[in-house]
């Protein structure tokens, strides 16, 4: 079965400052899925880009 949620070589930035680059995953239906990292690591980031809150500066978010 194919991916619910593929992420692309999505590189997020503020303006000229890139803060996380390169990031890939993909998740299929019953997949259990957890981000975890340290304060100020984009985790919050990284889920305003998902939902369309912020736009990335390269890459692709594709939903089934």
């Amino acid at each position: 079965m194919g991916a619910l949620l593929a992420v692309r070589n999505l590189t997020m930035a503020y303006g000229d400052v890139v803060i996380q680059r390169d990031i890939n995953f993909s998740i299929a239906l019953g997949d259990l899925f957890v981000i975890m990292g340290g304060s100020g690591c984009g985790k919050s980031t990284l889920l305003r880009h998902l939902i369309g809150l912020l736009q990335p500066a390269a890459g692709s978010i594709l939903y089934r």
